[in-house]
């Protein structure tokens, strides 16, 4: 229920708060953020209540019991300035025990207090998105990239007939795909081009992109305007 844009953006880097008001100012809705994204955390608590409704914000916890899920929202929310956090996230999940029916009660619960609009979970591993989706999870976010390509023969098809959602990211490949030298001599991809090969894949509805400067960001904002 929730419209993001194709490019969501994220302050791993350090990315100043004039930065990402350049991402709205672009048309990004789509924030991804965690305690240390102090650029981010400004920009958030300088806008008025009005303007942090327009803006999808993403977040999670490490946590999973009812106490942990309930605190790190809180601390999410007060830090941020927001009533509601639209998309709250289980993150790095490595055992089907931190997707369990009584998560999702809490989660649910969560959601039923208007303190978020919809939940999922972040892992490396796809056989536990699989499994996540099969439990009635639909939201997933994982790594892809055009060299880590595994989740569009296993995961997609999975994600599309179920009408979940997936959010990628990685899609730089940390880097390492912008200085790739091609066998045939072709140009490297541009941090745009591979923010558009995962965004060209049936299911995935939207991925990350991580600039540390306005010269990183510029370009990730070209995957924006034609993703």
């Amino acid at each position: 229920g929730l419209s993001v844009s194709p490019v969501g953006f994220t302050g791993h880097y350090g990315l100043s708060e004039g930065g990402f008001a350049h991402v709205s100012a672009a048309g990004g809705n789509f924030f991804f953020w965690e305690p240390p994204y102090h650029g981010m955390t400004r920009y958030f608590r300088a806008m008025t209540p009005a303007q942090r409704r327009t803006r999808v914000v993403m977040s999670g916890t490490m946590g999973w019991t009812k106490d942990e899920l309930r605190a790190d929202l809180e601390h999410i929310l007060t830090r941020l300035k927001l009533d509601t956090l639209p998309i709250y996230l289980i993150f790095w999940v490595r055992s089907p025990e931190r997707m369990n029916p009584d998560v999702q009660g809490h989660l649910e619960r969560l959601k039923d207090e208007g303190l978020i609009g919809t939940y999922g979970i972040s892992t490396h591993q796809r056989g536990l998105a699989l499994e996540a989706l099969r439990l009635g999870w639909r939201l997933i976010m994982i790594r892809h990239n055009a060299a880590h390509r595994g989740i569009e023969t296993s995961l997609l098809p999975a994600v599309q007939a179920r009408d979940a959602a997936l959010i990628t990211f990685s899609n730089l490949c940390y880097g390492r795909l912008l200085n790739k030298t091609h066998p045939q001599g072709l140009e490297p991809p541009t941090a745009a081009d591979c923010y558009r090969y995962s965004l060209s894949q049936p299911g995935v509805t939207a991925c990350l992109s991580a600039p540390q400067d306005p010269q990183q960001l510029r370009e990730n904002l070209a995957g924006l305007r034609q993703p």
